[in-house]
């Protein structure tokens, strides 16, 4: 199976560092996963380890921490070059994290199924979800936000870019609802961009 899957040396010494973050984790008493995200010559951007106990934070896995600084750091552009190289298979959270911050690629040292096989306690219980229901009601918040015209702060046709530039954005369109005054929303837009929050990296 590992015959057919493509990873380079380059790829293996970026997975060996994300291995050895992990095992440095270990000896601070955070959990043994660690990952990296490096961009398309390899050069490692930013680097992270599980913090959950240490955060008593659920969410603060590493390969969703890099996700997260991704999309907030990074244009798409970026992104999309960029390779995550981590110690073990993002879990079912971080995946969804990573494809909607639009990295490029994942590569992982162990499998989801080989660390259960380590670790019979990192299977993910279920959880039991019942629906649809109230389609005729739910849909209504839907259909207001992405109707056309509709003047939602994080939406294509209304660009935020960056961290800081979010407030502007943000208090642009406060004035736009509140007085009207268009001028200020069409003169906040033109903000240089850094990380643009929309599409699928955004709502």
């Amino acid at each position: 199976m590992e015959d057919s899957i493509v990873i380079t040396q380059a790829d293996q010494a970026l997975l060996r560092r994300a291995i050895a973050i992990a095992a440095h984790a270990v000896t601070i008493g955070d959990a043994p996963y660690g990952s990296l995200l490096a961009d398309e010559s390899g050069s490692i951007l930013i680097e992270e380890h599980n913090t959950v106990r240490r955060d008593n934070d659920i969410t603060a896995h590493p390969e969703l921490k890099l996700a997260r600084w991704a999309a907030r750091e990074l244009a798409p552009e970026a992104a999309a070059q960029t390779t995550m190289y981590t110690s073990c298979q993002p879990c079912p959270m971080c995946t969804g994290g990573i494809v909607r911050s639009g990295l490029g690629r994942v590569v992982y040292a162990l499998s989801a199924d080989q660390l259960i096989e380590l670790n019979p306690s990192s299977a993910w219980p279920t959880v039991t979800q019942d629906g649809p229901a109230l389609f005729d009601e739910a849909r209504v918040p839907i259909d207001e936000y992405y109707r056309p015209g509709h003047d939602n702060l994080l939406s294509p046709s209304r660009p935020c870019y960056g961290r800081g530039t979010r407030v502007l954005c943000g208090f642009s369109g406060l004035l736009y609802r509140l007085t009207g005054w268009t001028w200020l929303s069409l003169r906040l837009r033109w903000i240089p961009a850094r990380s643009r929050l929309a599409g699928v990296r955004g709502f």
